[in-house]
């Protein structure tokens, strides 16, 4: 039995499998338990804007211990297989064993022995990770320990392929001295990385990847890398996306996935729809609904710009989504911008015909030059109030949004297109009244649940009320916007939830059951906003406007048109 052991941990052994489980023990040692097959499956990336890869199968010799063969069993990587002159230091090993979860996939040689327990383990040398987590988290993790463009990588450099042990010493080769290397913040390289998203081993072999310098940015492989550290930087919310698809297609599963499912619609909440109140209000203010197409023809040269722009800055590797992003925004957003225009160009007219006939007497000439002031209040990056601020070259625009990522975009579009009578603050929707200068229009598309409510109030704040027009959305959320006032379009003594209830139809997936809830709800602001209005003694022309469905199913925009002029200075 000796002899055996002896034997055992003198042959080294190699194999790739998927972690079932993992504990720590300390900071310096990690357990996993490994299952093996014999033909093992790696799901690879179908497409990540570089090339198609192919699925990649791994053959196993599946160890035999005391006799009989073992699919699962436990392995065992400590800190210290590492040598203390190389770059493998306590912060990267803990980088390395976070990665090492449920369902990733791992390459280990070493030998096997027993535990202070009596257990054989397979005692690793040498530990690749062959396949992430397939979770988003686990993405952006090695996203996390992986060289930017201007780094040099350190510890999996060597053959690209592994997180060296012993033969770390090879790592200082073609230039790069000992203490460059550990004076390096990142464990991976971006062939490593690539290979452990799954893009494809001909990518992670590419000799474009350099494998001695350790310079990353001048391969396909680091090009897609560092574009998703980009996302994660700049982009959150389309990195998740990213993420998601990453995590999908390393399952074997389609990259598109779509997690709306149909509301459980009960007849008591149908009910609210035919009562007294909801009829009452949607006869109070119908909807014009303008049901006609908006050409690109009509917004001239400069706007067209602007979305070509949009489509330039789509942030995504996936040529599919790419193409279905560029067809939303053709198809979809850009309409919308269009339709918008043509309202705010009503408005506008509205407003230069009111200064021409009565600002003359009460403010002198000069005011009737003063430029229309317009806000777009949590726009992101600004696509509408950009397209408003190409056509409408006399107006002054502000953008306000507490994404500062998302401003820093608008900032560089409007640079690009060359339009000075824009400006972006970072800024939340309560703080407004902090602007020298009342707005005379208030202006948002989707503005999602209390963000509207909080821009009707804003426009109603001023010394002078503000028009504005703002495409309503998601009824049910950021609730923590909404002014107190406001509370009566949601509140109802007709059911004891009639809030939830009511948003919950709104945000439905039926359109002519949201419809009737999106009218009601929209014409009780409307109601809201004339009860504040008479009670200050002030007028305003309230309507509720749509466009066409196919654009967007949440298409009802509040529209109010004051009567008197905000004032400029």
């Amino acid at each position: 039995e000796r002899e055996r052991e002896r034997e055992m941990a003198t042959v080294p052994v190699q194999v790739t499998g998927v972690v079932t489980r993992r504990r720590e023990h300390g900071k310096k040692l990690l357990f996993f338990d490994l299952h093996v097959e014999s033909d093992l499956t790696l799901h690879s990336l179908t497409s990540v804007g570089i090339l198609a890869s192919e699925r990649e199968r791994v053959q196993n010799i599946i160890p035999v211990l005391d006799g009989e063969e073992r699919q699962t069993f436990q392995c065992v990587h400590s800190l210290k297989v590492y040598p203390k002159d190389s770059s493998m230091t306590l912060e990267r090993f803990k980088g390395l064993t976070k990665l090492v979860m449920p369902r990733a996939i791992v390459k280990v040689r070493g030998t096997f022995a027993k535990t202070k327990t009596n257990e054989t383990s397979l005692f690793a040398q040498e530990l690749v990770v062959v396949r992430v987590q397939p979770d988003p988290s686990a993405i952006a993790r090695i996203l996390c320990h992986t060289a930017r463009s201007a780094e040099t990588t350190t510890t999996t450099q060597g053959d690209g392929d592994r997180t060296k042990g012993e033969g770390s010493r090879e790592l200082g080769k073609e230039g790069e001295t000992e203490e460059e290397e550990k004076s390096s913040s990142s464990l991976f390289d971006a062939k490593y990385c690539i290979r452990a998203l799954g893009a494809g081993h001909h990518l992670a072999s590419s000799q474009d990847v350099s494998t001695s310098g350790g310079r990353a940015g001048d391969s396909p492989a680091s090009d897609f890398v560092h574009e998703l550290q980009m996302l994660m930087d700049q982009h959150p919310s389309q990195f998740r996306k990213e993420c998601t698809s990453i995590a999908r297609q390393l399952q074997g599963l389609p990259c598109n996935h779509s997690r709306l499912k149909p509301r459980r619609i009960s007849p008591e909440e149908l009910s609210l729809l035919e009562g007294t109140r909801s009829r009452k209000l949607q006869e109070k203010y119908e909807v014009n609904l303008q049901d006609r197409d908006a050409s690109l023809e009509q917004a001239g040269g400069g706007v067209f710009g602007l979305l070509e722009r949009m489509i330039e800055n789509i942030p995504m590797r996936d040529a599919e989504e790419k193409r279905r992003r560029e067809k939303y925004l053709r198809e979809k957003k850009f309409p919308q911008i269009l339709w918008m225009m043509e309202q705010v160009d009503g408005i506008i007219k509205t407003i230069a015909g009111k200064r021409c006939n009565g600002a003359k007497e009460e403010r002198g000439e000069k005011h009737v030059k003063d430029p229309i002031r317009i806000i777009d209040i949590g726009a992101g990056r600004g696509d509408l109030a950009l397209a408003l601020a190409l056509h409408f070259k006399d107006a002054e625009f502000v953008v306000i949004d507490v994404n500062e990522s998302s401003l820093e975009q608008g900032k560089a579009l409007a640079r690009k297109l060359k339009i000075h009578n824009i400006q972006f603050k970072l800024q939340d929707v309560k703080c407004i009244n902090l602007f020298e200068r009342d707005f005379d229009l208030f202006i948002g598309l989707h503005a999602c649940g209390g963000l509207t409510d909080a821009i009707l109030e804003q426009a109603l704040a001023q010394r002078s009320p503000g028009s504005f027009l703002v495409c309503t959305c998601c009824f049910g959320k950021n609730k923590n916007l909404r002014p107190e006032r406001f509370d009566a379009a949601f509140n109802s003594n007709v059911a004891a939830d009639y809030e939830n209830s009511i948003c919950k139809l709104a945000d439905c997936c039926t359109y002519d059951i949201s419809y009737k809830a999106m009218h009601t709800l929209n014409a009780g602001r409307l109601d809201v906003v004339k009860g504040l209005l008479e009670s200050e003694q002030r007028k305003m022309d309230l309507t509720l406007r749509a466009f066409p469905k196919q654009w967007s199913p949440k298409n009802m925009v509040l529209s109010g048109i004051a009567q008197s002029l905000s004032t400029s200075v």
